[in-house]
């Protein structure tokens, strides 16, 4: 039987793989909550239990997916023991995973991410198209 720890984080899981395609297919303006809810068959309260809503929602799926990009990269390194050749290799590896429609959708539709993480200083050195803003908003 499922401990009260495991079933929250699988809701959790569902609600993050539902609102990925959600915002794969509909973008961030386009995808509604009870898209959301629906696609991930929960209640609302179940989706409110772990987020306070759809710009949540949107930065968790947006982070999970940098953390993935990133994790794919460094996995193509080849541990050649150059540090240049590493770092060609990470960068090849994720500028072909980027090129993956549901992943660009995300990742690279920068206005959306802005318009999602407007006033969050973590979140809006992601969602700079210079990657540099961290220090002032674009």
């Amino acid at each position: 039987m499922a401990t009260n720890k495991e079933r929250r984080e699988s809701t959790r899981a569902n609600i993050l793989a539902a609102a990925r395609e959600c915002f794969t297919v509909d973008g961030y303006e386009n995808t509604h909550t009870s898209s959301i809810l629906e696609r991930a068959q929960i209640s609302r309260g179940a989706m409110y239990h772990h987020f306070s809503g759809k710009r949540d929602v949107f930065e968790a799926v947006y982070v999970s997916m940098v953390e993935e990009s990133i994790e794919h990269a460094l996995g193509a390194t080849r541990g050649s023991g150059s540090p240049l050749e590493d770092l060609i290799s990470a960068c090849i590896a994720w500028l072909n995973w980027v090129r993956n429609p549901a992943v660009a959708a995300i990742l690279i539709e920068v206005p959306a991410a802005r318009a999602a993480f407007r006033g969050d200083s973590r979140a809006s050195l992601l969602a700079c198209p210079r990657g540099l803003c961290h220090a002032r908003r674009c």
